[in-house]
């Protein structure tokens, strides 16, 4: 069985995070484009278990809006 581990990936926007040309603030636009690159490699290979190992949100002192 073929699997895939992803580390911390954060996901989290703060009020005044810079907006990307799509509009997301950059670094989730950023986050987002890596894990369809992750999940279409993992679509190619035949890999059905994409396993997510510690924090999916950052959360600090600022304000997260997602």
């Amino acid at each position: 069985m073929k699997r895939i581990a992803i580390g911390d990936i954060h996901l989290s926007a703060y009020k005044d995070d810079a907006l990307s040309k799509d509009g997301l603030p950059e670094r989730l636009s950023a986050l987002i484009q890596a894990c369809r690159k992750i999940f279409k490699f993992a679509r190619t290979n035949s890999i059905q278990y994409v396993d997510i190992l510690g924090d999916l949100y950052h959360d600090k002192v600022r304000q997260v809006i997602l």
